[in-house]
């Protein structure tokens, strides 16, 4: 390393490719001069590589996104005009190792290690600069969101009022959230 660098001893440029799939389509319709609708559909798949330093096999990373999104507006008046709105989406992220830690920390011939709850390599630092290095369990989160929104606008005069209400239930579970 060189001078005042004191963080690693270790450099390595390994290639990550991404592959991301994904579309969106949308739909809109006129009911009449004072109502429409639309709808939209996004879906998205992503998958990537991302490599591990000394000599640990690659994890494989996934994205799975869907969402569906729709509104209806309505026209009460020329001076008053309604929107609802609503949507779901889910997203499922995570990794996954291409190695077995239980049994690379196994080949350490390590004694008196507490019992194992994860199936990553426990970490092992050093002083001096030497790069550290382990793994905990793959990560991963899924979340589902509903949202429900109504706004009313109102103008008068050289005046505009907005009044509305946004309803969300959101959802995750990750490995912090007990799944």
């Amino acid at each position: 390393p060189g001078a005042g660098e004191s963080a690693s001893n270790y450099r390595q440029n390994l290639a990550a490719p991404i592959t991301s799939k994904q579309y969106d389509t949308r739909v809109d319709h006129v009911l009449s001069q004072r109502q429409f609708v639309f709808a939209r559909w996004s879906w998205k798949d992503l998958a990537a590589v991302a490599p591990n330093a000394l000599l640990l096999p690659a994890n494989s990373t996934i994205d799975h996104s869907r969402s569906l999104a729709g509104a209806y507006n309505f026209t009460i008046t020329p001076r008053l005009v309604n929107e609802f709105r609503a949507g779901l989406s889910n997203d499922n992220q995570g990794s996954t190792y291409a190695f077995d830690g239980n049994k690379i920390t196994s080949s350490f011939g390590l004694q008196g290690l507490p019992a194992r709850t994860y199936i990553g390599i426990p970490t092992f630092s050093f002083s001096s600069g030497t790069t550290s290095f382990g793994m905990s369990n793959p990560p991963f989160q899924l979340t589902h969101t509903t949202q429900f929104s109504d706004n009313l606008t109102w103008m008068k005069g050289r005046h505009t009022m907005k009044f509305g209400a946004d309803v969300r239930r959101l959802q995750t579970q990750s490995p912090l959230s007990g799944l």
